[in-house]
């Protein structure tokens, strides 16, 4: 049986907005020094705009982008990993843990041959480079000293290298050392000058336009020690390493001085894969579909599926359950100079429980920067779970969805109790009976607006199997969920503090 769910029509209408100037902060920036912030965090409020309260923007539909290029056929298997950084200091009872993310990111580098293509948010690798006063040299700090390193040999041997990264008043010192010293070309995207706000917040790697990775980890040390991360690094499969390196290419392309979004983007960036045309591909011994969505929608080109299109497509197609594991979740945009609702995902959430007896489950990252409005937003989300209906009416056999809410708290780091913008839960993916999907998102309306990111969707291509893929990422949320670092969202109250005897 060919798989049927990801080609089902998006639900998501078209809705024309106009996104004007934001301001990012707080934990929008994890792991960015307060003194390198953005260009857009220095935007003068005086001169922002507000949004419309009455539209809630979503990319444009996939029918609008012609098929410009030819599809690509994968003959071999590629070698899939699903890989996570764990915090130092959790999970040392035992518990299941994916391949590392510091050792996937160092077999890619070492092993490159020709070209070694990253799209990045900010840069952080060296504990110098922490910024807050931070001065441990902590052993948590090498692993990203040692991918550093290894992309200044990779230099040194003459490997390309590329970077494209979000803009930083006075640039990141680790990147303008690559550049400086002949080892990479840098290109710095200002996403205030395309979409009026928004940063660059995409984590990607391309190796030989044949290894990749995706996932939620910046290039920061933290990522690799520090902050619980999730992600897919792929080998030996040049047809979705290509298919990602064009994101690449559209973000290379904005990087010149003075880049403007154009009216229609070169087929050389185009893709002929998305939702209603995944890429047939096997990962590992198993056959499945793949295909990589992107935001905002101006930098999507060809047959690309807008990100926020994936997700309420992944969402919709659900038969039994939706894990969801983030690090933020709001209906609203948080970052723009007037704040709007924008329930797009938090819609399809109740719609999937009430209409489709589908059982959602949220995780959420708690620390020190989660804002405190989210608790409300949280609460409203479950608190539709008492309400929901028995279906078919009258039935014996009716059946009932569910909404369940809960938070993961990283607890500090003994040996170094205070790492600045570290100890969360940062991953950003969903997973539900059918489908993985694996994002470099946050789970607010900014993301997918006028922020570049990325999504992996991962089906099996006959929809009648058990997708050990979908299985895999399945286990780790359940590891996650039923973990001593996971409390429901009822042991706060609505502005985030525990409730204990003590509160009574």
């Amino acid at each position: 049986m060919v798989n049927s769910l990801i080609v089902v029509p998006l639900i998501s209408s078209l809705v024309t907005a106009a996104v004007i100037s934001g301001i990012w902060v707080g934990a929008y920036y994890i792991g960015v020094k307060p003194n390198q912030k953005s260009d857009s965090s220095n935007s003068d409020p005086t001169n922002q705009g507000s949004a419309s309260t009455a539209s809630y923007p979503v990319s444009a539909s996939t029918a609008s982008h012609p098929v410009l290029t030819t599809p690509c056929i994968q003959r071999s298997p590629c070698e899939y990993r699903l890989v996570e950084s764990i915090p130092w200091g959790i999970f040392t009872n035992g518990e299941k843990v994916m391949n590392s993310t510091s050792s996937a990111w160092l077999d890619l580098v070492n092993g490159a041959e020709s070209s070694i293509e990253i799209a990045s948010f900010y840069w952080s690798l060296l504990a110098e480079d922490t910024g807050d006063n931070f001065t441990s040299n902590d052993t948590s700090t090498f692993e990203g000293r040692d991918f550093y390193n290894a992309l200044i040999n990779a230099g040194k041997k003459g490997i390309s290298i590329k970077i494209a990264q979000n803009t930083a008043v006075g640039g990141y010192p680790e990147t303008a050392n690559l550049e400086k010293n002949g080892w990479a070309q840098v290109r710095s995207l200002n996403f205030t000058n395309f979409e009026g706000s928004g940063i660059l917040h995409t984590k990607t790697m391309v190796v030989d336009r044949k290894h990749f990775y995706v996932g939620s980890a910046n290039y920061d040390w933290r990522s690799l020690t520090q902050v619980k991360e999730l992600g897919a690094a792929v080998f030996n499969c040049p047809c979705l390493a290509d298919d990602v390196g064009k994101i690449l290419d559209v973000y290379w392309q904005m990087g010149v001085p003075n880049a403007q979004i154009p009216d229609k983007w070169p087929d050389s960036v185009a893709t002929v894969y998305g939702s209603q045309n995944p890429l047939s591909v096997r990962l590992n011994q198993e056959n499945d579909v793949v295909y990589f969505s992107a935001s905002p929608p101006d930098f999507r080109a060809g047959a690309r599926t807008g990100d926020i299109d994936a997700i309420l497509n992944v969402i919709n197609t659900a038969t039994q359950f939706v894990h969801i594991e983030v690090m933020d979740y709001a209906p609203t945009t948080l970052y723009m100079q007037r704040n709007y609702y924008w329930p797009l995902i938090d819609d399809a959430l109740r719609n999937a429980a009430f209409q489709r007896q589908i059982h959602v489950r949220l995780l959420m990252g708690r620390w020190v920067h989660t804002y405190t409005e989210f608790y409300s937003y949280l609460y409203s989300l479950q608190n539709l779970n008492v309400s929901l209906p028995c279906l078919p009416r009258g039935s014996k056999d009716c059946k009932r969805g569910t909404i369940e809410v809960r938070l993961f708290e990283v607890p500090p780091y003994k040996e170094i109790p205070n790492i600045p913008y570290a100890r969360v839960n940062h991953a950003k993916f969903m997973v539900t009976d059918n489908t993985a999907y694996i994002g470099t998102s946050n789970w607010s309306g900014d993301y997918f607006i006028s922020t570049g990111g990325i999504g992996m969707i991962i089906q099996a291509g006959d929809s009648s199997q058990t997708s050990q893929v979908v299985q895999e990422l399945n286990d780790v949320f359940i590891r996650d969920w039923n973990s001593n670092y996971s409390t429901p969202i009822t042991d706060y109250d609505l502005k985030g503090n525990p409730i204990n005897s003590n509160n009574l």
